[in-house]
């Protein structure tokens, strides 16, 4: 931290490193530096600058390396254009053209003087929203209380299986219960073996796995020098493993703390975390750094987390189906499908295309007949007709793919690469590449399009299962016949206790949102127990503000009105597609048979969820046809059911007529 001019006031201080100096982005990256990389149609530093700039950053200064004159006149345009993030924070470029590794950065940062306090070190691509004073004072005590610490790094409880934290490697942490690092080891392995005098040493070891490192370490100013000092310092990593495993001789440590349950954090290191990230983007885990958020209206939010631009020009019987981006002046042709995609500026998409899983960059022109699926088109690229492009194809900038072409788990280059591989050209502007690590390289391993650029992420509340006991992913889930996990259970309770608190205190339902949303990343739950208990839990809160426990239905009704009222937009994030509709009425269903309150105006909360347009005909009735006839709420709701079968019907006789 450097003195401000506003009466000595302390301001805080952020580094970026502007490279990712690797091979996992290319050969998109080759002519565009991996800072601009657009998530969701927009460059990965925005992101980054906006999560400083919202976590109190006063000034940030941008290591550039590759692309650095390129970054540069982004940014100065974006200063220009009074960027959100320019209004409250000051960016400063530093030219390190000649570094060629994270810890080079630190090091020419070192040797200019500019940084002499604590500061926040930060990627380019590290995407969140903490409250990042809240670590830095946090930071600052463990200073006090340890005079030989040097850093504290943020990581998050995720739980297993979480999209986001799915990368090359695993993160296992042994930490004191001062939350001092004592054991650090990322990569994926069979077993974990910690030093005896870790154990012996201290009287308590916690052991965290399943964490999520969100890439952001809070420094003092001594981290510099030690990154000067050790040149065997190339990455973040090294420099952690270093100072662990020679504590004694450095004389330096380093804490760790976990992000709160309400906030998001995540690093972009490869195309999995790309992937995953930008499926959080688009269902608002990054809230406000959304599409529709931070694009000044350029883009409308409909339903199933589908964003287009205003001037997007969309043809006859084209099926957008859910988790797509499709950015300004781009042309969708008839009979087109596309779903959980990004699609960039001034896109043109021919007839009868099938793009999933996918992401086309600006400029591209793709023809009649082609199906993408799980791959990276890059920017003014053209892949002609009745080609497919499929399982983790990354396609750099300016390739044209001949007609018919079929490629799979292929790297694309538009210029024939030196190794003369007579088996490499696809087309006059299309090359199959190879790009080995050092450690690929030297040990004969899988290759790098092998361990890396796999696009085909599945996710918890779609992934079919693989073992015996992963039921509880499964579509058919049965919420009425196995008791809710424990994680469920907590995420239930945490919902309603955000839900109460935000009634009680009148907060913005998108603050709530967010909460709800970082709850369910720390609990681990599918996106259809997020659904169907968000529901629930609004059902429940009612029963908290009943004047008495003999309470009569319309009693509750009256007390649930308001809630509902007040909820909406809560309700309108979630319930959004036919999936959702499903697990509301689950909801629906589950707190009405243990509760004669909500049974006796079952119908009443029917009706409302049907004026307000979040429940159709033909939802409810599906749903009907699946109770137990026997039941009583069936007979409750058969009134309802006979008017909505008769609506349905007048409407039938109407289109005939």
């Amino acid at each position: 931290m450097f003195k401000g001019d506003s009466g000595g006031k302390e301001a805080i201080q952020a580094v970026i490193v502007g490279d990712h100096f690797g091979n996992e982005f290319r050969p998109v990256t080759d002519s565009l530096p991996f800072a601009l990389l657009p998530l969701a149609n927009i460059p990965l530093l925005e992101y980054t600058l906006e999560f400083l700039s919202l976590g109190g950053v006063d000034e940030t200064y941008l290591i550039c390396c590759n692309g650095g004159r390129i970054i540069e006149d982004y940014v100065e345009r974006r200063v220009k254009n009074c960027a959100p993030w320019s209004r409250s924070m000051k960016v400063v470029i530093i030219m390190s053209e000649t570094c060629r590794s994270f810890g080079d950065c630190l090091r020419d940062l070192d040797s200019r003087g500019l940084v002499r306090g604590n500061f926040i070190l930060v990627e380019a691509g590290t995407i969140g929203s903490i409250d990042l004073k809240n670590y830095l004072q946090k930071h600052v005590n463990n200073c006090k209380n340890d005079k030989n610490a040097v850093a504290t790094v943020l990581f998050e409880n995720c739980g297993a299986g979480n999209p986001s934290a799915l990368s090359k490697n695993e993160i296992t942490l042994g930490a004191s219960a001062k939350n001092r690092i004592l054991f650090y080891q990322n990569k994926r392995s069979s077993k974990i073996e910690i030093p005896l005098d870790i154990i012996s040493g201290n009287k308590t070891v916690d052991i965290f796995h399943n964490i999520k490192d969100v890439h952001v370490m809070i420094c003092t100013s001594s981290v510099l020098p030690l990154f000067s000092d050790n040149f065997d310092f190339q990455t973040r990593d090294d420099f952690i493993r270093g100072l662990l495993m020679n504590e004694e001789i450095m004389g330096s440590t380093i804490y760790t703390e976990f992000i709160k349950n309400n906030e998001f954090g995540v690093g972009i290191t490869d195309w999995r975390s790309y992937h995953a990230t930008s499926i959080d983007v688009m269902h608002r885990w990054a809230y406000p750094m959304t599409p529709d958020a931070a694009s000044a209206g350029l883009y409308r939010y409909i339903k199933n987390n589908i964003y287009r631009s205003q001037d997007v020009q969309i043809g006859k019987n084209v099926s957008l189906v859910e988790d797509v981006v499709i950015g300004p002046k781009s042309v969708v042709n008839s009979d087109t499908k596309i779903t959980k995609s990004v699609i960039g500026p001034n896109v043109y998409i021919g007839k009868n295309v099938k793009i999933a899983n996918s992401f086309i960059f600006n400029d591209v022109k793709i023809e009649d007949n082609v199906e993408i699926t799980h791959s990276v088109i890059g920017r003014n690229s053209i892949v002609h007709s009745k080609s497919r492009i499929t399982m983790g194809t990354i396609l750099g900038i300016g390739v044209i793919i001949p007609t018919g072409t079929k490629l799979e788990d292929a790297l694309v280059q538009s210029h024939d690469p030196l190794n003369k591989d007579p088996n490499a050209k696809i087309g006059p502007v299309a090359y199959k590449v190879r790009f080995d690590t050092d450690e690929t390289a030297e040990s004969g391993k899988e290759s790098y399009s092998k361990a890396t650029s796999r696009l085909h992420l599945h996710f918890p509340d779609e992934d079919e299962s693989s073992e015996g006991d992963s039921t509880e992913q499964s579509e058919d889930l049965s919420y009425r016949n196995s008791p809710l996990p424990d994680d469920t259970n907590m995420f239930l309770t945490e919902v309603m206790d955000s839900l109460s608190r935000g009634y009680e205190d009148k907060l913005q339902c998108d603050n709530l949102i967010l909460e709800i949303n970082s709850s369910r990343y720390a609990y681990n739950v599918s996106l259809k127990e997020v659904n169907l208990n968000v529901v629930k839990a609004i059902l429940e809160l009612a029963f908290q503000n009943l004047p008495c426990k003999q309470s009569t239905g319309l009693q509750y009704w009256s007390t649930l009105q308001p809630l509902l009222k007040y909820f909406k937009p809560i309700l309108n994030n979630y319930v959004r597609n036919r999936d959702a509709v499903e697990d509301a009425l689950q909801a629906v269903e589950d707190v009405a048979s243990s509760n004669s309150e909500i049974a006796d105006c079952v119908v009443k909360v029917l009706e409302w969820f049907y004026d307000n347009d979040l429940m159709a005909e033909e939802n409810i009735l599906k749903w009907n046809s699946g109770l137990d006839k026997k039941g009583k709420l069936y007979k409750k709701v058969q009134p309802f059911i006979s008017w909505l079968e008769e609506a349905e019907e007048d409407s039938d006789s109407d289109e005939e007529d």
